[in-house]
């Protein structure tokens, strides 16, 4: 679905990549449907960041740029892709998932 363009297909891959606690594999597929302007993808890379969420460390700066973007989009434009969305919120290093 990614592949087709649904980029809230993002957050349900990412959900079976939780399940097998792949944590690379769980953020390129949320930052692949943000990337395609997914807004429930950049609100889950957001809260991820801002909470610390899923192993990933607390960074509210790198949470604020998914905010941004998010912002950014035209509610009423979709598809709406962000093709600046790698050099503007650049992947930080992936740690292992853990659930507390």
């Amino acid at each position: 679905a990614l592949d087709a363009g649904n980029g809230d297909a993002g957050v349900e891959l990412s959900y079976s990549y939780g399940f097998d606690k792949d944590s690379v594999k769980m953020l390129d597929s949320l930052r692949a449907g943000a990337r395609l302007g997914s807004q429930q993808c950049l609100i889950k890379l957001e809260n991820m960041y801002l909470g610390g969420n899923y192993g990933q460390q607390k960074d509210k700066a790198h949470g604020a740029c998914y905010k941004t973007l998010r912002d950014e989009l035209d509610l009423f434009e979709q598809p709406q892709t962000i093709p600046d969305f790698d050099e503007r919120c650049p992947q930080l290093p992936v740690l292992p998932y853990n659930l507390p």
